[in-house]
């Protein structure tokens, strides 16, 4: 896409929008012809910003900004424009900043990419936290790829899907307005910004089965540390949700295999089975280095 946007550079300003559109290859999703497009308008930005040597012309902030705004209205989703918007603002000059750049516009067009209200946004996220975990939610072993395409298709229709996207959404906005809100000078604007940061913390996604599961780990791990009994906490952490703690889990299993803590070692393993084939290397793995301390 850099030639393309080489092209652009050398053609009459008030031609271009139209000529990149004449220029659009039928064999590409839009979305993602945007977005290399703006990467590479964007990196120029980021190249004379920090006053790289020019072998070749290079877009301006207007440029870029402009490319943006075309992608916005050929329908590229906002939650991937605020966030190249809040970037071009951090590297060009406050003064004579595109329309498009100030931080009240970006604002502005990223709550109006909002499909909830505060209030809907946070009971909604509280109930997709609240649904279960289960060995559905995974890829099973040995399942055709037909069949994972089928359900995952079939995920895609469901309200739950659409609405974790939206909130995702919304989450990755918020957090990429955070440097230029204290910039925003429409104090109504600046306030209804503040207040949807304050719920923020409120549309976690992060699945109830997960805290749960990991505040079992907490406690699991303490009492490992300190030699006192476990009790059934390992038996409570074989579920589906382990799986997202597998990170952490191989983790311990390391540690307690480098320290020679065999009692640990088996229980941490026994919590990772529950994360089903992808915990196999780091059990045998750990396996394997016990045996060679054996002999």
């Amino acid at each position: 896409m850099s030639d393309l946007i080489r092209d652009l550079i050398a053609t009459d300003p008030a031609r271009r929008h139209q000529w990149l559109l004449a220029h659009r290859p039928a064999d590409h999703q839009p979305v993602y012809w945007w977005l290399s497009l703006i990467d590479s308008a964007v990196a120029d930005v980021r190249y004379d910003h920090l006053g790289l040597p020019r072998n070749r012309p290079r877009a301006d902030v207007f440029l870029a900004a402009a490319v943006i705004d075309w992608a916005l209205d050929d329908g590229y989703p906002i939650q991937y424009a605020v966030r190249e918007l809040v970037h071009l603002r951090t590297l060009a000059p406050a003064i004579a900043l595109p329309a498009i750049l100030h931080p009240d516009e970006v604002a502005r067009r990223a709550l109006d990419g909002f499909r909830f209200t505060r209030a809907d946004a946070a009971a909604r996220a509280a109930r997709l936290r609240a649904l279960p975990v289960t060995e559905d939610d995974f890829i099973q072993p040995g399942e055709a790829a037909s069949e994972t395409s089928r359900r995952f298709e079939e995920l895609r229709g469901t309200d739950d899907y659409r609405d974790h996207h939206q909130l995702v959404a919304i989450e990755q906005m918020l957090g990429d307005l955070r440097p230029i809100v204290a910039d925003i000078t429409d104090a109504a604007l600046a306030a209804e910004v503040a207040a949807w940061l304050d719920v923020l913390p409120d549309l976690d996604l992060t699945p109830d089965a997960v805290h749960t599961a990991d505040q079992l780990l907490d406690e699991l791990e303490a009492r490992l540390d300190t030699g006192r009994p476990t009790g059934d906490l390992v038996e409570r952490l074989r579920t589906p949700a382990a799986a997202y703690l597998q990170s952490r889990l191989v983790e311990l299993l390391t540690r307690y295999t480098a320290a020679g803590d065999t009692t640990a070692r088996d229980q941490i393993a026994q919590v990772l089975t529950a994360c089903g084939p992808a915990a196999l290397p780091a059990l045998l793995h750990a396996l394997d280095t016990g045996n060679d301390e054996r002999q």
